[in-house]
C-alpha cells in the first residue's frame, strides 16, 4: 500500500510517525524521541549522560523498535494473513502462519517478554528509578493482548 501524498510530501517514503521542526524533518519514533528530548526536554525524560541509567535508557529506547517490534509485526501479520487471502487457500495460509507462529514468533515473543519482565524487576522504570522516554518507547509492551502464549 502506498503512503498518502500528504505524508510523501513530508518524507519521501511517506514514513509515519514524522515531525517537522525548525526546518528539520525527522522520521522514526526513536529518532523523533531523541530529538525532542535533546531539543526541548530541559533535562527531563532522559538520565544524565555518562551514567549507567543513560546506558539502560539508550538500550531500551532502541530495543523497542529494533528487537521486539519486528516480532510484534510478525505476530500481527501471521494472525491476520489467513483472513486476507482467498477462501480457497485459507487452509494453506493458516497452516503456514500457524507453523511460523508456534515454531518461531511465539517462542521468541515469550523469550523477549520474559527478558523485559526480568529487567523491570530490577528497577522501577526501564532506565532506572525515574520515568524516561525509554518507558514511552516501551509502552506498547504493557497491553496484555500482545503477550505471547506461555
Amino acid at each position: 500500500m502506498r503512503a498518502p501524498a500528504s505524508l510523501r510530501a513530508v518524507h519521501p517514503l511517506g514514513k509515519s510517525p514524522v515531525i517537522t521542526d525548525d526546518g528539520r524533518t525527522i522520521a522514526e519514533s526513536g529518532a523523533i524521541t531523541e530529538y525532542l528530548i535533546e531539543r526541548y526536554g530541559q533535562g527531563r525524560l532522559a538520565p544524565a549522560p555518562g551514567t549507567d541509567d543513560r546506558l539502560r535508557y539508550s538500550y531500551w529506547l532502541h530495543y523497542a523498535e529494533g528487537s521486539v517490534m519486528p516480532l510484534l509485526v510478525m505476530k500481527l501479520v501471521t494472525t491476520r494473513m489467513p483472513r486476507m487471502v482467498p477462501a480457497v487457500i485459507r487452509p494453506i495460509a493458516r497452516g503456514m502462519t500457524n507453523g511460523l507462529q508456534s515454531n518461531f514468533v511465539d517462542p521468541q515473543l515469550k523469550l523477549h517478554l520474559d527478558f523485559i519482565e526480568a529487567e523491570l524487576a530490577k528497577t522501577t522504570w526501564f532506565a532506572g528509578e525515574e520515568f524516561s522516554a525509554a518507558d514511552i518507547q516501551m509502552s506498547f509492551r504493557s497491553r496484555p493482548r500482545l503477550r505471547a502464549p506461555a
